[in-house]
């Protein structure tokens, strides 16, 4: 007697109105997911200008200006080490126990050799940047580059995929490190700890999912990986190099305390968002927005133009001249600032790249050449080059169609709009706090706030609505 067979029942077919009622979990889901992802960004971003704030606050430009010559130098020197070990490993995914071990060992081998050579010659490298305190603290700065370069290989990225909350705890470690040991009267060697903080922060984050299991062929794979690796290091560290040949140049030409002052009106008016001395680890989004108009960079819009209007009375009032120069330099760059916020989102459109907080070589390069103008001439050669670059970035987005240009167009109104909003808004409220002898430290507050405020909406708010972008069709198994 065959088994019987189970009975299939057909369910009934559901109406055009069942199916429209019904919930979409998994977009909903999806959709919760993306609000969640644009938080933490959020969070981090708030999280580093809040850094780069209070760093201003404490610290003078002198020792900002050397602490991030000593920083910038760790991470030359991790990022040669680390680009020449990935080079060396092959674009090949390695699936075994000891994948990541024999690149690993390779690039702590290059980061080890790189700085014993620059402890060697850092008695030279002083003269050449002309502040000799490097020579003295060097020493405690080279940890940050065998640190560096290990989180970097092993995360096989320069920055992180996306922010999750350990980036947050680890910013805030690094911020609070800085600020505890500065309150106890260590001065540079308290900027130099909070970096390291962020650094080991970065690189106990990299060892989740690290293959580091020795096996036989150990050895003989990290003799491979290290001899493939001295043939790229040159290209690693010239690239290197540039990325970050402005902030050397200005020290070199300028002096350490013009140098404090190019990093902080950088960190506030170009890359805002990004801690100044990398006091939060670099991130960047896992998912991309679908279009210019929804980029939560645009968000940034009213802080750039608070800046611009209060930047140097409040630092004046707040901090006394000490911080003058970069308040200008900061009024200087506010405009072109918007410009590079809306190039870049455009970019990323085109590209499919991603948000990140370092700079550019193109920046740097620029940067370098207005160092070699002078003083006298350095806000005017970098507000004329970076204008070139985001016009040049903006019109590569525009002739792509008539599509992106006009999507240029629209999101450029309402740039516009937005600027002109927020500038009327506050010089009503500067008008009505001077009228009743209020500090200037409400209007700070007023003008992080609004900038906060905006950027919040629009960060968290795009991704929760449940519209879909033009063109979208339900995949289908």
């Amino acid at each position: 007697m065959s088994p019987s067979r189970p009975s299939l029942t057909v369910a009934p077919p559901r109406s055009v109105a069942e199916r429209r009622e019904a919930p979409d979990r998994n977009g909903q889901a999806r959709r919760t997911d993306r609000g969640l992802d644009r938080g933490l960004e959020f969070a981090a971003r708030v999280l580093g200008i809040a850094a780069t704030l209070a760093v201003a606050l404490v610290f003078p430009p002198r020792e900002l200006g050397l602490a991030a010559a000593l920083v910038g130098l760790a991470a030359v020197l991790a990022e040669t080490a680390s680009s020449a070990g990935l080079r060396a490993r092959g674009a090949a995914e390695d699936r075994r126990p000891s994948g990541d071990l024999p690149a690993w060992l390779a690039t702590l081998t290059l980061a080890g050799g790189l700085v014993a050579l620059v402890v060697i010659l850092r008695g030279e490298l002083a003269v050449w940047l002309g502040a000799f305190e490097i020579e003295r603290m060097l020493i405690l700065a080279m940890p940050l580059a065998l640190v560096g370069a290990s989180a970097r290989v092993l995360r096989r990225s320069r920055v992180a995929r996306r922010v999750d909350p350990l980036v947050l705890l680890v910013g805030i470690a690094a911020l609070g490190a800085t600020l505890g040991l500065a309150a106890a009267g260590k001065g540079l060697t308290s900027l130099l700890v909070g970096a390291g903080v962020a650094v080991l922060g970065e690189g106990l984050r990299s060892l989740g999912g690290a293959r580091l299991a020795p096996s036989r062929r150990t050895a003989r794979e990290t003799l491979r990986v290290l001899h493939a690796a001295l043939a790229s290091l040159p290209l690693c560290a010239a690239t290197a190099l540039m990325r970050r040949l402005d902030l050397f140049v200005v020290l070199a030409c300028l002096g350490p305390d013009f140098a404090g002052a190019w990093c902080l009106a950088r960190a506030v008016a170009l890359e805002p968002g990004r801690a100044v001395l990398g006091l939060v680890p670099a991130w960047r989004p896992r998912t991309l927005s679908t279009a210019l108009a929804r980029s939560p960079e645009l968000g940034l819009i009213p802080w750039l133009a608070g800046l611009a209007l209060l930047g140097p009375q409040l630092a004046h009032d707040l901090v006394g001249p000490r911080w003058d120069a970069a308040a200008l330099l900061v009024r200087s760059l506010a405009g072109v600032g918007m410009a590079m916020l809306l190039a870049n989102s455009a970019m990323r459109q085109l590209r499919r790249g991603s948000w990140t907080a370092g700079p550019s070589i193109l920046l740097a390069l620029i940067a370098s050449a207005a160092a070699l103008a002078g003083s006298e001439h350095f806000a005017t050669v970098l507000v004329g080059g970076v204008a070139a670059l985001a016009t040049a970035r903006l019109l590569r987005f525009a002739l792509r169609g008539r599509e992106h240009a006009a999507s240029l167009a629209l999101v450029a109104a309402a740039t516009a709009c937005i600027t002109a909003v927020t500038v009327l808004g506050l010089l009503g409220v500067r008008d009505l706090a001077d009228a009743h002898g209020r500090p200037a430290g409400e209007l700070l507050v007023l003008a992080f706030a609004v900038g906060v405020l905006l950027h919040g909406l629009t960060s968290l708010a795009w991704p929760l609505h449940g519209r879909r972008p033009r063109g979208w069709v339900r995949k289908t198994a």
